[in-house]
């Protein structure tokens, strides 16, 4: 904030105007957003989600999976809900943990899904840098 009051010049000879930092004098709870956001980097995965043109629950299921919050036995857990069945997955046989990265991408029937639509993907990247990855070899 100093540095913005700072560049602002004065003048001793006009008399005062209150303007906000866009440069008018209307607000804009718009402009205010841009202004407190404007430096934020958001991963791409965000953007190709909010922009594709599929139906609204399936753009906030996605968004959900990007931010881990879908409700797996691993997430359950850590809310202490009962999970029933154990906290593997019941997809395999493997006995691996049911989380985000096990259920959509590790397991031995969603690799054979992501097979069939020839997108493979790389386990040791993030999630973001996994689906970047994914949409360019796609």
């Amino acid at each position: 904030m100093q540095n913005i009051i700072s560049q602002i010049p004065y003048d001793q000879t006009l008399k005062d105007r209150w303007t906000f930092h866009w440069g008018n004098e209307r607000y804009s709870s718009q402009k205010v957003y841009k202004l407190a956001f404007a430096g934020l980097e958001v991963p791409r995965t965000f953007q190709w989600i909010w922009k594709s043109k599929c139906v609204p629950r399936i753009m906030f299921f996605a968004l959900l999976l990007a931010v881990d919050r879908l409700n797996t036995k691993t997430m359950l857990r850590r809310h202490h809900y009962n999970t029933q069945a154990g906290l593997f997955c019941v997809l395999c046989r493997n006995n691996s943990e049911e989380d985000i990265d096990h259920l959509f991408f590790a397991c031995p029937f969603a690799t054979n899904c992501w097979n069939r639509l020839n997108i493979h993907w790389n386990l040791n990247l993030d999630f973001h840098q996994r689906v970047n990855q994914a949409c360019e070899n796609f």
